[in-house]
This record gives structure tokens, C-alpha cells and sequence, in this order.
């Protein structure tokens, strides 16, 4: 029992054909790939042979690909082990593939951080990201999670009331309208908000207050400070009541003074 096809395909979509092969008692290959992922397909050269072993696997049906991962690289190489048993369920044959991955280079330079040969890109060290390792941006969360890591500017766009290179510390936010600032505490969960006047309100004050808040009778325009005011009512700030008035036929009583 023997294999009638043996072949090794790269990710990249490269095609190496062992076997048939130029000596058909060859059972050692080494083969050369350029990409991490990789598929073996083997074929036995009967059909009454059990189906092909790839790597302990089982290639169910006949001459579906089975796939591997290289975790090292040359001159170190990944051995995968190809077995064919017949139908006698005693005799078989091995053969062996030895996969070798070339050293990848990284098309940047690794400014913070070192080339890895198996992906060819670069590993940052701890705080470091970007393709080149430059931007700067620490935390288990890139900017400790309070903004956002600007690869180009190589740097943390800090979220509103953070600042620093790691938008670790707690700064005023911008208030409108002549609000001015209201500190918390250097801690995450602080809040730092605005103070507004008499006549804005909002978190930084960029909102109309209406007169009175409407006095509870009417709703305020948060953009112009004007109130409209429920029926019955008037005024500025919707405080008066108006005067309803009832016809004379359906008067209880009228008094003439």
C-alpha cells in the first residue's frame, strides 16, 4: 500500500506536488514554505485502502485537505508524518514531510519592539503599538481605556476630562456660556463636570435655562429660553393663571358692585 498523491499547499496558494516523484521509494520530504499555514493532501493508490493518516488525522473523505500551523522556523522544522495502511489492515506505509519556514522580514522597522520571523510584523513591547511599534499608547487597554490610540499622530487621543500620554490624569472640561469648571478627584470614577449661570444649564453648559424652568406649566426651548406654556397659563415663565371666562347665561350668580 502507497500513496498516489502527496502534496503540500502553502496559504499563499503555492502548490508542491511529492508525489508521484522522480523515485517512487522516496519516503522523506523537505519542503520549503513561506507562509505560516499550510495544507497536506494525501491520496492512497487504492481503494481498498483505510483511509490516509496526516499527522495522526484522519483524511475523511479521500484527499480532503488537512491543516497545519508552523511554529518555528529554519533552519528548525515542522515534521508531519503521512501513513497509509491496506485493506488488510496490516500492511502500510510512512512517509514523512519535513516543512521548513523561511525567516519572514518585517517591512518596517521595529522601533520599539522586535521582528517576528514567523509572521514577518513586528511585536511591540509593553505600551507600544502600530505596525513599527512607535505610538505610544500604555494600558491593558490601549490609553487605559480613557481614549484612543492615533497611530498616525503616534499618540493618545485622550476622552474629554483625561489628559496626559496615557490620559491618566483628570482636567477640566471646556464650558460654555460663562460655565466654569466643577473638579472632582484624580481617580476614574470622579466626576468633572460645569457650573453654569442663571441662564444656561446642560453638563457643559450649552443649553438655554428658561425663566423659572416654566414654573411647571409649560415646556422650555432648550435653544432659544423660551417657554411654551400649557393651556391655562401665561406669562414668561408660565406662572399666571388666565382668567376664564363663563357667559353670563351660565353664571350662578352675578353680583353687580
Amino acid at each position: 500500500s502507497s500513496l498516489c498523491l502527496l502534496n503540500v499547499t502553502a496559504a499563499d496558494g503555492t502548490v508542491q506536488q511529492l508525489i508521484p516523484a522522480s523515485d517512487p521509494a522516496l519516503n522523506e520530504f523537505a519542503v520549503n514554505i513561506s507562509t505560516q499555514e499550510y495544507a497536506v493532501i494525501a491520496m492512497a493508490n487504492s481503494s481498498l485502502s483505510l483511509p490516509v493518516l496526516i499527522g495522526g488525522i484522519t483524511a475523511v473523505p479521500t484527499g480532503n485537505p488537512v491543516n497545519f500551523k508552523v511554529t518555528v522556523v529554519a533552519p528548525e522544522f515542522h515534521s508531519i508524518v503521512v501513513k497509509v495502511t491496506a485493506g488488510d489492515q496490516i500492511t502500510s506505509s510512512s512517509y514523512r514531510v519535513n516543512v521548513f519556514l523561511q525567516p519572514l522580514q518585517c517591512s518596517d522597522d521595529c522601533g520599539n519592539g522586535t521582528c517576528n520571523s514567523l509572521t514577518g510584523k513586528c511585536t511591540c513591547e509593553t505600551g507600544w503599538m502600530g505596525a513599527s511599534c512607535r505610538a505610544y499608547c500604555p494600558g491593558a487597554l490601549p490609553c487605559h481605556g480613557r481614549g484612543l490610540c492615533n497611530l498616525e499622530a503616534r499618540a493618545c487621543n485622550c476622552k474629554e476630562t483625561y489628559s496626559g500620554p496615557d490620559c491618566k490624569d483628570r482636567i477640566c472640561p471646556y464650558c460654555q456660556n460663562g460655565g466654569t469648571c466643577a473638579p472632582g478627584e484624580q481617580t476614574i470614577s470622579s466626576i468633572w463636570g460645569c457650573s453654569c449661570g442663571l441662564t444656561h444649564q446642560g453638563p457643559r453648559c450649552e443649553s438655554w435655562r428658561c425663566p423659572s424652568d416654566c414654573s411647571g406649566s409649560g415646556d422650555c426651548n432648550i435653544d432659544t429660553g423660551d417657554c411654551t406654556c400649557y393651556k391655562g397659563f401665561t406669562g414668561e415663565d408660565c406662572s399666571t393663571s388666565e382668567v376664564k371666562k363663563v357667559p353670563l347665561a351660565l353664571a350662578v350668580q352675578v353680583e353687580l358692585v
